[in-house]
C-alpha cells in the first residue's frame, strides 16, 4: 500500500462531492441506459425476433431480468412465489415495500428509486475511498468508472447491487479511521448481509484490520482489541442469520436462499475456477456468444487484484480477493460483471491504471460505449446481468 499521492488530501464535503464530481456521471450513465432500452425496442419492432426471452426482457424493461423479482417481492412478499425466489434477499424489498405502503407510490418505483439513490450515495462513497489515498484525479476517475462499467446498467434497474455497494464503500471508508466504530461497522455489516448472500464477505476486511491495522501491514496481536472486530464483524453474519431464520419459519428450511443458488438454473455447483474460465472461453465455439464475453474481463480481474495487493489498502485487496474467488468457483458465471463491478476496491484500482494511461479520455469514452452496449444486449435478453 502506497498513501504517497495522498499526502494531506484535502476533505470535500459531502455537497461538493455529489454536486461537482458524482452528479454529472450519474445523469450520463443513466442516459446511456434511456438509450439503450429506447434503441433495444425500436429493434425489436423493425426486426421482430421470434426468441421469447428477447421479447419479454424487451418489454419490461428496467423491470428486466432480477428487477422484476425484486418488485414482485416488494409488492406482494415472498409468499406468492416459489422457493427459488428465496434467494433474493430482502433489504430493498422490503424498504420498498414500506415506502409503498406509507406513499401509495408502488413497490416498483420504490425499487427504482432506491437503486439510483444509492448508487448516487456509493458514488460519493467510492471518491472519498479513492481520495483517502490517492490523488483527486483518480477519485474523479472512479466515478466515472463506477457509473461506465459493463454492468452499471443495473444501478438503474431495480436491483440491489447500488445498495449492497453503499453499505460496502461505508465499511471501508469506516476502517479507514485509526479508531473505527464498532457499533457502525457492526450495524451497517448487519444490513449488508440482509442486501446479498455475498454480505457475509464484509467481515474479511473487519478481521483484517482487527488483525493488522489499516496502515501499513503488520502483526502486533492485541486480544482486546482483536475481540472488539470479531465482534464488529459478526454484523453481516447477524443479517443473513436473521433472514435465514424468517425462511426456516416460514418455509421450513433456512437454507433454501443459499442451495437454491447452487441449482443448475441459478449459480450452479462449486467448480474448479480455471476450468470455467476455459469453459467460458471456449463457449463462443459452441454459439454461446455470452459466456464469451466474461473471459476479458475475468482477466481484467485478475490483474486488477494484483494492482490492489501493490496500490491499495491490504484489507480492500483481501476483501476484493475473497469476492473474486467466491464468484469464479461458480459453474455459472453469469453476472461475473456485475459482481465484479460492484467492488469498490476494484473501481480505484481501475481508476489508478486509467488516470495514468496517455489515452485516458479515449479509454472512458469506450467505456461509455461498452457500458451502452452490455445494456442493449441485456434489454434484447443476449446478456444475462
Amino acid at each position: 500500500m502506497t498513501q504517497s499521492n495522498a499526502a494531506e488530501p484535502t476533505v470535500l464535503s459531502f455537497k461538493n462531492i455529489l454536486f461537482k464530481y458524482a452528479l454529472l456521471p450519474f445523469i450520463c450513465s443513466r442516459l446511456f441506459v434511456i438509450a439503450s432500452l429506447l434503441a433495444s425496442r425500436v429493434i425489436v419492432s423493425k426486426t421482430h425476433p421470434t426468441y421469447s426471452r428477447t421479447l419479454l426482457v424487451n418489454k419490461q424493461g428496467i423491470f428486466a431480468w432480477d428487477a422484476g423479482y425484486y418488485k414482485l417481492i416488494g409488492s406482494s412478499g415472498y409468499g406468492l412465489k416459489s422457493t427459488s425466489v428465496l434467494r433474493f434477499f430482502p433489504l430493498d424489498p422490503l424498504i420498498a415495500h414500506l415506502g409503498s405502503v406509507l406513499s401509495g407510490i408502488s413497490a416498483g418505483d420504490w425499487m427504482i428509486l432506491i437503486s439510483n439513490v444509492a448508487s448516487l450515495l456509493a458514488s460519493v462513497l467510492i471518491f472519498r475511498l479513492a481520495r483517502s489515498v490517492f490523488s483527486l484525479e483518480v477519485a474523479k476517475n472512479s466515478v466515472w468508472i463506477f457509473f461506465l462499467q459493463p454492468a452499471s446498467f443495473v444501478f438503474v434497474m431495480g436491483y440491489s447491487d447500488s445498495t449492497y455497494v453503499f453499505l460496502e464503500s461505508a465499511v471501508l471508508l469506516l476502517l479507514m479511521s485509526k479508531t473505527p466504530k464498532l457499533f457502525w461497522l457492526f450495524t451497517i455489516s448487519f444490513f449488508c448481509g440482509l442486501t446479498r448472500p455475498t454480505g457475509i464477505l464484509l467481515a474479511a476486511p473487519v478481521l483484517w484490520v482487527g488483525l493488522f491495522g489499516n496502515g501499513k501491514l503488520s502483526f502486533s496481536f492485541d486480544p482486546i482489541r482483536f475481540m472488539k472486530f470479531l465482534l464488529a464483524s459478526t454484523g453481516a453474519a447477524c443479517g443473513t442469520l436473521v433472514y435465514l431464520i424468517w425462511v426456516k419459519i416460514r418455509f421450513g428450511d433456512m437454507w433454501y436462499p443459499l442451495s437454491v443458488q447452487t441449482t443448475s438454473g441459478h449459480r450452479g455447483a462449486f467448480s474448479n475456477p480455471l476450468s470455467n474460465v476455459y469453459s467460458n472461453a471456449t463457449g463462443v465455439l459452441h454459439g454461446h456468444f455470452g459466456e464469451a464475453l466474461h473471459v476479458p474481463w475475468i482477466l481484467l480481474a485478475v490483474l486488477l487484484i494484483v494492482v490492489t495487493w501493490i496500490k491499495l489498502p491490504s484489507y480492500w485487496a483481501f476483501f476484493a480477493t475473497l469476492t473474486l474467488v467466491a464468484v469464479l468457483i461458480s459453474h455459472n458465471l453469469d453476472g461475473f460483471e456485475r459482481y465484479v463491478g460492484d467492488l469498490a476496491p476494484f473501481t480505484i484500482a481501475a481508476s489508478l491504471l486509467l488516470t495514468r494511461s496517455k489515452i485516458k479520455e479515449l479509454l472512458l469514452a469506450a467505456g461509455g460505449m461498452i457500458a451502452f452496449l452490455y445494456a442493449e444486449l441485456a434489454f434484447l435478453g443476449l446478456y444475462i446481468p
